[in-house]
């Protein structure tokens, strides 16, 4: 999708967002019954100003709508492009995967997905193109009003919105070298167990922490089996 139809998407979506936000504040004045849904318990903080600001809560909202259908897409379609685009890594993987299937080791009509994670090169590249391509959007977290404090030895003022990039993290080259914008996936075959280890700890691909991703094995199923299937 091009930049300028995905920007426009998202403008259009957030707007709409902030409408039935809005009309719902309306609607249930004074305070949300926070027993209804999820965002009638955010709104009834915000409504006596305890917790969630309205802003955080639509910033939310336009996550949990795009995080579905769009990020497991757009990681599907990044990862095809990446394989096509690098002839020996796409007949090496097809090379994995016709062997894997002749040998009975999985499926050719409906291969599993534990049995898909454990092709060592197709898992491989998978892992390279969710570091290479980041579909995700870095999520905002703000400073506490009041309170600043110094990240990574920058000063952050207070109030201010601090988030982590995937796809700058991915393509950083102290961590993954001077090719970090290469699709390598030997480079995963070839890491020692520390350095997988850093890598993992590093990735916030799909979260960090309580704030993962519910649907990350969901993603992570579609991509390996889309895959071998494809």
């Amino acid at each position: 999708m091009p930049q300028r139809t995905l920007l426009k998407k998202l403008i259009t979506a957030s707007q709409e967002i902030h409408q039935k936000t809005q009309e719902h504040l309306r609607a249930t004045h004074p305070k949300p019954d926070s027993g209804i849904s999820m965002l009638d318990q955010w709104l009834s903080t915000s409504a006596d100003g305890s917790a969630t600001p309205i802003s955080d809560i639509e910033d939310q909202l336009l996550m949990d709508m795009l995080a579905g259908p769009d990020s497991i897409s757009l990681m599907t379609t990044n990862l095809m492009f990446l394989m096509a685009a690098n002839p020996l890594v796409l007949k090496r993987a097809q090379s994995e995967i016709d062997k894997a299937i002749q040998t009975h080791k999985i499926s050719a009509s409906a291969p599993k997905y534990n049995d898909c994670r454990h092709l060592p090169f197709v898992d491989a590249c998978v892992r390279e193109g969710l570091r290479i391509v980041a579909s995700t959007f870095p999520r905002r977290r703000c400073s506490p009003p009041g309170v600043s404090f110094h990240l990574a030895g920058k000063f952050v003022p207070a109030g201010t919105s601090v988030s982590a990039s995937a796809c700058e993290i991915g393509r950083h080259p102290k961590l993954y070298g001077d090719d970090a914008d290469d699709f390598k996936p030997d480079r995963w075959l070839q890491a020692s167990e520390e350095q997988l280890r850093v890598w993992e700890t590093l990735d916030v691909h799909w979260g960090f922490g309580v704030r993962k991703c519910l649907g990350k094995h969901i993603g992570s199923m579609v991509l390996y089996k889309s895959m071998v299937q494809v």
